[in-house]
């Protein structure tokens, strides 16, 4: 993957990535979208700020936008995310909650009604 636009996410996502000056996938980016969007399991190991939050967040992302939207007294719906960090030590925050939650596209609250830390 050099692109993007070949790791298979909406446009809307591909707007925010341009507007937030992410170019072109980083190393790990590479290597671990497409892993992941095939649905392997994947352990990524790169330094502090090399994109490995992004790398887990756009497929699933992506996942929770390919679901139905939740009809009424549907729910709750709740499961452990599929990503876990594990670091010897504290660091800063790796993104924004507002990237995060543009990127989820949360004007529509049908498909996601809150994510843990995450409020729209």
């Amino acid at each position: 993957m050099k692109t993007w636009a070949q790791c298979g996410v909406s446009k809307k996502v591909l707007e925010v990535l341009k507007k937030a000056q992410y170019e072109k996938p980083t190393p790990i980016q590479a290597q671990a979208i497409p892993a992941i969007m095939s649905g392997r399991d994947l352990i990524g190991i790169a330094k502090t700020g090399s994109g490995k939050t992004l790398a887990f967040v756009l497929p699933m992302l992506r996942h929770i936008m390919d679901q139905p939207p939740l009809e009424e007294l549907d729910g709750p719906i709740c499961k452990q995310s599929g990503m876990t960090k594990c670091e010897n030590r504290p660091t800063g925050r790796v993104s924004s909650d507002r990237e995060i939650r543009e990127l989820a596209g949360f004007d529509d609250p049908g498909k996601i009604g809150k994510l843990p830390g995450i409020s729209p």
